[in-house]
């Protein structure tokens, strides 16, 4: 422990256990023609990570450069465990 520090900010200042993925959306026009939802970054097994943001930006770096011409039609999930 960090002297002069509480429990509290050492339990923030821990990796936590999170999972993520990404999805894609389709707009109201190819929704219309046939498109639905789909994954485009698969839930991964357990990351660590100080926070979302974190957890987030570490998503953001696994979407295939081809899917980022839509980002507006990106959604990144993050679940804390």
């Amino acid at each position: 422990m960090v002297e002069g520090s509480t429990i509290r900010e050492n339990v923030m200042e821990r990796e936590r256990l999170f999972q993520y993925a990404v999805l894609w959306h389709p707009t109201e026009e190819e929704r219309k023609s046939g498109s639905s939802t789909r994954l485009v970054v698969p839930p991964v097994g357990w990351i660590l990570a100080k926070d979302e943001a974190a957890v987030s930006m570490r998503a953001i770096r696994e979407i295939p450069d081809e899917e980022m011409e839509s980002a507006d039609q990106l959604e990144v999930i993050v679940r804390p465990f």
